[in-house]
């Protein structure tokens, strides 16, 4: 059994549920009742997971050795021992390999995304991590790429606004990733952070700019509301508006909690186990369907 519980979080498992954001595009544009676009949002889902899983193993081993000092991350397989190295390098191959043949069946362009994923979380891995503000961008980046893996998967263009509310969404949830590690490092008693290219002193600008950032997707969600493409979707798009409110009030309770330090390193495994988050969203979907 505690073999199993180190290989469940070597893969991360629970953030798989990053990996549903591939199926946005389909859900966005009403297209949920067509099969072949839901098996290919399944394929895509199941790609991306087997690929991340890959990478966390591929992160976790490269810093085995910073990882034993850190008040939490010691406890993770690889640095505490319960794992190998040479098991989690033929583990690492065998999920990416995995991942490639589940891709074959998606065309190129989905290969492509889903290699620029797999490289960029190398390239975060190894270096950009370290450097303040370009790792919540590559962040906000890997975030984006699920959701751009979708719409290529399903061949269902995405829409310029939802990129543009997506983008500073993300960006205010990597920085709360970001804030919520470095307040959890500080709050332990550590003298660093351990490769992360920030201090104690940068945690009020972080809050400043995630909360900005988080504010400017619900900007972009109002001008797109009353806007004309709106219309295309929506024959009641005024009943959009109400999902504003909620959209800020997340937001805003997603930092609130993170500067109270309530907050794990990961917001959106966090919202998967919230209940709150829950019951935003369901009211989200019902608003939403009410309004096409």
């Amino acid at each position: 059994m505690g073999r199993l519980s180190a290989w469940l979080s070597a893969v991360r498992l629970r953030h798989w549920s990053k990996n549903l954001l591939v199926f946005l595009p389909v859900l966005l544009s009403h297209q949920v009742s067509r099969s072949p676009q839901i098996e290919q949002s399944l394929l895509a889902f199941i790609a991306f997971s087997l690929c991340a899983s890959s990478a966390y193993i591929v992160n976790d081993l490269s810093d085995r050795h910073t990882d034993r000092q850190h008040p939490s991350r010691r406890n993770r397989p690889f640095a505490s021992g319960r794992l190998s190295l040479r098991i989690g390098v033929v583990a690492s191959c065998l999920l990416f390999a995995a991942a490639v043949v589940v891709a074959l069946q998606l065309g190129r362009r989905f290969q492509l995304v889903l290699g620029a994923y797999y490289l960029l979380t190398w390239a975060y891995s190894r270096r950009l991590r370290s450097v303040a503000i370009i790792d919540v961008m590559v962040l906000a980046g890997l975030y984006s790429a699920r959701i751009v893996a979708g719409s290529v998967a399903t061949t269902i263009a995405l829409s310029y606004w939802f990129l543009a509310l997506a983008t500073f969404m993300f960006l205010s949830l990597a920085i709360v990733k970001r804030y919520a590690e470095i307040r959890e490092t500080i709050s332990a008693g550590a003298i660093s952070t351990y490769g992360r290219g920030y201090d104690a002193t940068d945690l009020p600008f972080l809050s400043i700019l995630g909360i900005a950032a988080g504010c400017c997707s619900v900007l972009v969600l109002a001008l797109y509301i009353n806007s004309t493409d709106a219309t295309v979707l929506y024959r009641n798009r005024q009943l959009l508006w109400l999902v504003c409110p909620l959209l800020w009030f997340w937001i805003v309770r997603v930092w609130r909690l993170a500067t109270r330090g309530e907050m794990p390193e990961d917001p959106v495994v966090f919202a998967t186990a919230d209940a709150t988050s829950y019951v935003v969203l369901v009211i989200m979907a019902v608003i939403v369907m009410l309004s096409i």
